[in-house]
């Protein structure tokens, strides 16, 4: 992320996003939730989620839905 900058703002790419959240959590969150439902959010928490951590799907996703 070019600057300064501190935090996420909208018109980041997925990337930058990914960047920084690993930038706060090098191991990953102990709890990540999603209450989007959509299938891209849901493969892009898991990998943030430390080993022994928590994903919680709050979102409702289709019923064809694969991650």
């Amino acid at each position: 992320m070019p600057g300064n900058k501190q935090g996420l703002e909208e018109g980041d790419t997925r990337e930058e996003a990914e960047t920084y959240l690993r930038s706060l959590a090098p191991e990953g969150f102990d709890v990540v939730i999603d209450a989007t439902g959509a299938g891209n959010v849901l493969a892009h928490s898991l990998p943030l989620v430390r080993d022994g951590g928590t994903l919680m799907v709050y979102g409702m996703a289709d019923e064809d839905t694969l991650i």
